[in-house]
């Protein structure tokens, strides 16, 4: 191999640089040790010094005045000494006639964060000759420079891209086909929700039907937990992947997205003993809607809230309890609690999306709310070691010294309350002017902070003691 073919068992092909967004993914996966078919990709340097300099021999004028390019003027520079030289380097990986090669772009910036290019280039299946081969190589290319796809990058740049149209470069990925029985995609959380689940779509066969949208495919929520699924099969009579099936490939999807450190997108074929990972990519839009949910507090808010209650006592809740929650965990921050509970149809509930995204930011999981309040297991998160991760570290723990202590606090809080109730019912309010109203009225307002604090902590302490006297008896 050499600097126009690189294998993607290569240190290089780490490099989006050179091998694309999904060619660096899948060269990490093969890197972590997942199951991925063998490849070899054609690096943006070939792009780069022989696409871009006979660029002349392929535009042409679209009816609206835009550029777009001509597939004949292809033929011209494949026939190029350097085309030729890269036909020789590709020689060895072709052809098996048992495993045809899949063809698949692989922009530079593609399965990115800024651009995602969904839809918008090229995937070709079973190339079983040099003449497919090289017209797929070709398509990949002319996707990347026609009028469309100049079109979405121009438009992406303009809402905040970083990246020009000139700069984008384009790999081409040959991968081994795999003989599959099935195969789909599967998501390591909800795309439009950001609910932490497996969501899996499967079809008999390749999954170019499930890509195109004409076949009707098996669906899987699988939870968290990774024990449990809900299957909503296009056929009931026969679904496409059994129980066991479904869980192994959600524990795969689970183990990707932690070695990635963020949710996934990913493609998967089964050819009947394993599955294989045949690419994965970050999912971009993730927690675009946020999640909400009363689980939390139900039991502390059951009932109607009237909008005066809310006014006055919930919205004060979120500073005064999460915000100190948080700063005694992370320290001081910037962060708006007022965004995490909201009055929905005159109940309460909690803004999920919002408090996984806290929990990430002081190195929790993301579903560290579903681990407190339901026997979930956390998809950790990797925290990089620093001046801030140890004092949060060494917060936590001094947090959780004084939870264990809560009793002797709350029997002393309830003591002090009572004691400054009774003063309250002793005073004959009527005979107070102005400033000692608003006296009365501060200092019950603090009196009414504490309660809420401790009635808060106290509930989710009780929670996390039940959790671990409930697993206690169950392992005795």
């Amino acid at each position: 191999m050499n600097r126009f073919v690189i294998d993607t068992s290569m240190r290089k092909a780490l490099s989006t640089r050179y091998c694309g967004g999904k060619g660096a993914n899948l060269a990490r996966l093969i890197r972590y040790g997942f199951n991925v078919p063998p490849a070899v990709i054609i690096s943006t340097t070939f792009y780069q010094q022989l696409i871009k300099k006979h660029l002349r021999y392929l535009k042409k004028q679209t009816t609206d005045g835009k550029n777009d390019f001509k597939m004949d003027g292809f033929s011209r520079i494949s026939e190029t000494e350097m085309a030729e030289r890269l036909k020789e380097m590709l020689e060895p990986f072709l052809f098996h006639p048992e495993f045809p090669l899949a063809v698949r772009s692989s922009a530079v910036c593609e399965d990115g964060s800024e651009f995602s290019f969904a839809g918008q280039l090229e995937t070709f299946l079973n190339i079983n000759t040099s003449g497919e081969l090289w017209d797929a190589i070709h398509r990949c290319y002319a996707a990347l420079l026609n009028a469309r796809v100049q079109s979405y990058m121009t438009h992406v740049t303009e809402k905040g891209g970083k990246k020009r149209v000139s700069e984008i470069s384009m790999a081409v990925i040959l991968q081994r086909m795999v003989n599959s029985t099935a195969s789909g995609v599967a998501f390591s959380a909800n795309p439009i929700t950001g609910q932490i689940c497996i969501l899996i779509e499967a079809v008999r066969g390749l999954g170019d039907k499930l890509v195109a949208g004409t076949a009707n495919p098996d669906r899987y929520m699988v939870h968290s937990s990774l024990k449990e699924y809900e299957s909503h099969p296009a056929n009931l009579k026969k679904p496409v992947l059994t129980s066991e099936q479904v869980l192994s490939l959600a524990s795969l999807v689970t183990e990707i997205s932690r070695k990635f450190n963020r949710p996934q997108d990913i493609e998967w074929a089964w050819d009947g003993t394993e599955f294989f990972v045949l690419q994965s990519r970050p999912v971009t839009a993730l927690g675009a809607k946020p999640v909400y949910s009363s689980r939390l507090v139900s039991d502390m808010t059951p009932g109607l809230i009237k909008p005066l209650v809310w006014s006055t006592n919930l919205m004060d809740m979120c500073s005064n309890v999460f915000g100190r929650i948080f700063s005694q965990i992370y320290g001081p921050n910037q962060i708006n609690f007022h965004q995490l509970i909201r009055r929905i149809h005159s109940r309460v509930y909690i803004n999920i999306t919002f408090l996984a995204d806290v929990f990430e930011k002081i190195g929790l999981p993301a579903n560290f709310f579903d681990f407190i309040i339901k026997d979930e297991k956390p998809v950790l998160t990797q925290w990089k070691f620093s001046r801030r991760s140890l004092m949060t570290v060494l917060r936590l723990g001094q947090f959780i010294g004084r939870q264990s202590c809560i009793r002797r606090k709350l029997g002393r809080f309830i003591e002090k309350y009572d004691i400054q109730m009774e003063k309250f019912r002793q005073t004959d309010w009527r005979d107070q002017d102005i400033p000692g109203l608003i006296s009365g009225i501060r200092r019950l307002r603090r009196m009414h902070r504490e309660t809420q604090w401790y009635m808060w902590t106290g509930a989710m302490n009780m929670t996390v003691r039940n959790k671990i006297l409930k697993k206690m008896v169950i392992r005795h």
